[in-house]
């Protein structure tokens, strides 16, 4: 092969324009042009299409539109069997009759994708006759009306473009519009009374001044101007606003339509702007007049915020109801797209997910927007992934190559098809194809796609194995890289985060891989974006992959500073040599893989158990003894709709005002999230009451935030802190707010104010003051001095007048800024506020004593509760356990489950309901905190009795595993119950295995430990499956596993009992060492000596077993 040496101007010190640098690469490297680079693109992309799948999937379209027509005269059914002509796209091939038919009874019926597809067809009609000439006069006459009404009532972008081309280029078609518009100026001159025709008239001629006026401005600039430098006329706003004042919805979408048009909004950005809400507000009006087309520019113009499931549900909502009226591919992609990607498992639906993306491969899009085939994206990603389907490579790389041919996306499809292709999984290529593909892709200039194909370039071009390859120049890898970290980082800190991005910054950072380092923007060290990126963990599937990868490195990071940090890394090596001889997969395929065997056993129906269950042991606390948390989850699940509680948004406020009077701060935050209002494109249909304007919600929301924040929920802070991100409306509503209580502190009239107000108030007013500042001020990332100072001097002002929530707020800051070298005077003001009942307190008292149970000791007086009656830490930490419990927390509830206060076989119903209890706020997305989901697993695997005890179980594991990475308890749990067969599984000893080699890969001591040793168990015995009986494989295992379990097995924690016992077992039965029976009765004996009295029922199981194998081992001798 050629050797081509880098250019010279690959060695310059700064990056040049990169769409430059790769259009160089590829004339000196393949000598191509950029249509020869993307010719070459659709080959690579032909060979991996299975034409048979595409045709398949269209005949079964064709028949199913065919039989619907047969009942009724569908629209867009006589559409598709248009279009389905037109291009032969089924296995009938093109039939130009049957298409010129449909086309026409779908524009019989005012169906405007229909417009355009007969004016293609007869121009495609012309060609095939005539290639020399085509009539555009008859073209003009037959189809400027109909081009015109899809681009004024469909704003169909093909329509709009090609008017543009054909009014500038084309004298008859030009006379065909002017002489259109001149017929509706004499319409509105004459009509008065006939308001449809009238309106219709009105939104045409608001376009075609739009259209005119552009092709002027083009023609006189001889086109030096783009499109955002051409502002709309105004009297095509005129035009549309009459429309509107009709009552004609087309009117509101076109405004808002051309309002887009008028002034670019940039979605990228934090704030929304004055532009967006008006936009928004008009689209919202055409919507409620029943315009569904204006629903999906509605739902595009809206901003999505994967961390509200409000805001999720506000987007299905519009969607489903759009797809009901409108089936376009858009529409169902997103709907596909929310089911596949949902964060939470609750919404999530990832078979009904596919049928959306397979219908949408069959349909077409709306036309009224920028058109993305993510179907084929996400259907590669499952079938890549094995993703609700059985791993299919070749299949994977049929649905990504779709979307490069014949649609042409530029999107992540084409990233995943090179990826696929450099790591030699599809045999058909080779390393240039993926150079190619990359290439392709680094010159598009699309987010994402282009940086990350820089960075795979950089990857690749350097490397040796490659010098004798076209595309080998190792003088530009920091070229590559440099665009790469300068994209991805900006990405990563300015627009919206995602996975990928955080992780490749982190990698590039780690490896010195890029050689610009004077970026203006801050840089975040590599294990802190390490950190970050796993907060995407349950954002999407993408980042979840890349969530993963980047812990997994962090991991790797970890083991290498650890104390015995060669041991670590031998065995992590080890492991990967067994993971790649048994699966020939890399460990972050293994993490995946894993990830898609716990999702196996996630069942529904039992979610509609549980919140059965929680609604009716919370109706009995209601009859009996009720709660602020009682009252709060009353109103949870009378929002929803669920466990048998009825949908009523009025009954669901009610409930949460009664839990607001007890102090509950979830209840204030879930209040504020069912107002809405109009200039957001909030519906009805969600929200309990819908305000007009940004100003009137704000004012709504701010009060029932700062209520929360003073009940001690810091999750307030972070929505009023994005409220100020994205709404400049937020920002006056505080700063307005803040005068109003500065006047309070203005020495000039404090004392006159003193007078007036009683400590209690003013002490309430500095602790709000304090909030406020919080909200606008405060980063506890990169922390300002004076901020701090501020907020801390308000604080504490408020703590010194006896307001609970000031000391609460006060102390917390202090831990939270690392200002504070005594720390027992600040959980002195912890005890402080929960001796007032404060509920925040009262939570991170609790928190306190879990992570410091041996080691709290305060110097000042206290609670006499926890202080004067000589009460241990142990039982302090159940009464504010119990105390946050009442007020709703869910974390406090989980643990109050797992407690010592409940140590009775009696209690396990009461544990199990407090579990329950506990998790419904984590199913619905309204709690982000990390909850011992494993241990209601554990309940039904060993303490319940039911028929399905062991399928409950897993499903709790699986949950356990969608939410929180740490999950290797849960993971070996799982394999437990697979290896023992108490659930099905296909696969039954290869999904244990995985299962137990990733826990291990999380490095928890103890459940790395016990992977081991369930590894070691299966390698050991005479099973079924030759290639994983291997006695020196199980040795190894049970060595390390033995190792791991002995270096905490006299430490006083939870799991001090379960280690015991296991080191035990391997001693008695000589699992990977000699026998040693006496040994073995020494750890049973150790462990029946556990003092730790917490998570009672995970300590009882294995001070039973080992009883058991003592009793056995006395019964023996």
């Amino acid at each position: 092969m050629i050797n081509s040496s880098s250019s010279s101007d690959d060695d310059d010190e700064v990056a040049p324009d990169p769409a430059k640098l790769i259009q160089r690469q590829i004339s000196t490297q393949w000598k191509f042009t950029a249509q020869q680079l993307k010719d070459k693109v659709d080959s690579i992309a032909m060979k991996c299409i299975q034409q048979h799948r595409n045709t398949e999937m269209y005949d079964q379209a064709m028949n199913a539109c065919q039989v619907k027509l047969k009942d009724s005269n569908d629209p867009h059914c006589h559409y598709l069997l248009a279009y389905y002509y037109h291009h032969g796209v089924t296995s009938v091939g093109t039939d130009v009759k049957k298409s010129e038919y449909h086309y026409n009874q779908a524009i019989l019926q005012h169906y405007i994708l229909a417009y355009y597809g007969l004016f293609q067809l007869d121009r495609d009609k012309q060609k095939q006759s005539n290639q020399q000439h085509i009539d555009q006069q008859l073209l003009a006459r037959k189809h400027t009306a109909r081009l015109i009404k899809a681009a004024s009532f469909g704003l169909h972008s093909d329509a709009i473009q090609t008017l543009r081309s054909l009014y500038r280029s084309n004298q008859e078609w030009k006379q065909e519009i002017n002489q259109f518009k001149g017929h509706h100026d004499h319409i509105i001159k004459q009509l008065k009374h006939d308001t449809s025709t009238l309106a219709d008239s009105y939104i045409c001629l608001g376009f075609l001044e739009y259209l005119i006026h552009t092709c002027n401005t083009l023609d006189q600039l001889h086109d030096q101007a783009s499109d955002e430098d051409i502002r709309v006329p105004v009297k095509s706003f005129d035009y549309f606003k009459k429309a509107s004042q009709l009552g004609d919805p087309r009117g509101d979408m076109n405004y808002a339509f051309y309002i887009e048009l008028d002034t670019p909004l940039h979605h990228h950005r934090h704030e929304i702007s004055l532009q967006e809400f008006d936009q928004i507000k008009h689209y919202y009006r055409a919507v409620q007049l029943g315009n569904q087309l204006a629903t999906i520019k509605l739902k595009a113009s809206m901003r999505e915020n994967r961390h509200e499931i409000q805001t999720i549900l506000k987007h299905q909502f519009y969607l489903e109801q759009c797809c009901q009226v409108l089936p376009y591919s858009d529409v169902i992609n997103q709907l596909g797209t929310i089911y596949f990607n949902a964060n939470q498992p609750y919404y999530m639906d990832i078979m009904q997910g596919k049928e959306y993306f397979l219908q949408a491969i069959t349909s077409h899009p709306s036309m009224a927007g920028p058109i993305d085939r993510c179907e084929y994206f996400h259907l590669g990603l499952m079938y890549e992934f094995g993703i609700g389907v059985e791993c299919d490579i070749t299949m994977a790389a049929h649905f990504y190559a779709s979307s490069i041919y014949p649609h042409h996306e530029i999107n992540l499809a084409l990233c995943r098809l090179a990826k696929l292709i450099e790591k030699g999984k599809l045999s058909q290529f080779d390393i240039n194809d993926a150079v190619q593909l990359y290439q392709y892709g680094a010159y598009s200039r699309v987010i994402q796609v282009a940086p990350y194909c820089h960075y795979r370039l950089g990857r690749i071009v350097g490397q040796q194995q490659y010098q004798d390859y076209p595309f080998y120049q190792p003088l530009s890898v920091h070229l590559h890289m440099d665009i790469a970290f300068n994209c991805f980082n900006e990405g990563a800190l300015l627009i919206q985060p995602a996975a990928m991005d955080r992780y490749v910054v982190s990698k590039l950072m780690e490896d010195g891989s890029c050689s610009n380092t004077s970026s203006h923007i801050t840089v975040l060290a590599p294990q802190r974006n390490f950190y970050i990126t796993r907060a995407h963990f349950t954002d999407s599937y993408l980042n979840r992959f890349y969530s993963i990868k980047a812990w997994l490195r962090g991991k790797l990071l970890t083991a290498q500073a650890a104390d015995d940090s060669q041991k670590c890394i031998h065995r992590l090596n080890w492991l990967s040599k067994e993971v790649q001889s048994l699966w020939q997969y890399s460990p972050i395929q293994l993490m995946m893989e894993a990830y898609h065997i716990t999702q196996r056993y996630y069942n529904k129906s039992f979610n509609e158990q549980h919140f059965q269950f929680d609604f009716k042991s919370t109706q009995n606390q209601h009859q009996t003894k009720p709660t602020a948390a009682t009252y709060y989850k009353l109103g949870l699940l009378h929002q929803y709709g669920l466990g048998g509680a009825v949908k009523d948004f009025k009954l669901a406020v009610g409930y949460y005002r009664q839990a607001i009077e007890l102090s509950c701060p979830l209840a204030s935050i879930n209040l504020s999230l069912l107002y809405g209002c109009q200039e957001d494109g909030d519906c009805q249909q969600l929200y309990h009451q819908i305000f007009n304007t940004v100003k009137e919600l704000a004012n709504a929301q701010l009060q029932h935030l700062i209520t929360a924040t003073l009940n001690g929920s810091i999750r307030s802070i972070d929505i009023m802190q994005d409220r100020i991100k994205t709404y400049s409306t937020w920002r006056d509503v505080i700063n307005d707010r803040l005068k109003i209580l500065n006047k309070y502190f203005n020495k000039k009239i404090l004392g006159f104010i003193n007078k007036k107000l009683n400590n209690s108030t003013l002490s309430k007013y500095h602790a709000e003051m304090g909030i406020l500042l919080m909200a606008k001020n405060l980063n506890y990332k990169r922390p300002d001095r004076n901020a701090i100072n501020e907020i801390l001097r308000h604080l504490e002002e408020s703590s010194k007048l006896g307001n609970s929530a000031g000391m609460f707020l006060f102390a917390f800051t202090k831990f939270k800024v690392k200002l504070t070298d005594h720390k027992t005077k600040l959980i002195d003001l912890y005890h402080k506020a929960a001796e007032l009942n404060h509920p925040g307190a009262n939570r991170m008292l609790f928190i306190h004593y879990s992570s410091h149970h041996n080691s709290i000791t305060t110097t000042t007086t206290t609670s006499t509760t926890d202080h004067g009656n000589g009460v241990n830490d142990d039982d302090n930490k159940i009464i504010h356990l119990s105390s946050a419990a009442d007020f709703g927390f869910p974390d406090a509830v989980a643990n109050l489950a797992i407690s010592q206060k409940y140590q009775d076989i009696h209690d396990v119903d009461v544990v199990r309901q407090l579990l329950h209890q506990s998790l419904t706020d984590k199913l619905l997305g309204c709690y982000k905190v990390d909850l011992p989901i494993a241990e209601l697993g554990f309940l039904y695997h060993y303490y319940w009795s039911s028929s399905n005890h062991y399928q409950l179980a897993a499903h709790y594991y699986a949950i356990d595993a969608f939410y929180q990475m740490e999950n290797s308890k849960s993971r070996c749990y799982l394999a437990d119950l697979i290896m023992k067969g108490h659930i099905n599984s296909a696969n039954k000893l290869d999904d244990a295995i995985k299962l137990c080699q990733s826990a291990i890969y999380i490095q928890d001591d103890c459940y790395s430990a016990y992977a081991h040793y369930l590894l070691g168990k299966i390698y050991h015995q005479r099973l079924q499956s030759s290639d994983i009986n291997n006695e020196n494989m199980a040795n190894e295992h049970y060595n390390v596993a033995f190792q791991l379990f002995h270096r905490h097995h006299s430490h006083q924690l939870s799991t001090t009992s379960m280690i015991n016992y296991y080191l035990g077992v391997m001693c008695q039965f000589g699992c990977g060492r000699r026998k040693d029976v006496n040994k073995a009765k020494q750890f049973y004996s150790y462990a029946l000596r556990s003092k730790y009295k917490a998570n009672f029922y995970f300590i009882k199981h294995y001070l039973k077993k080992c009883q058991d194998k003592l009793q056995m081992l006395k019964d023996s001798s």
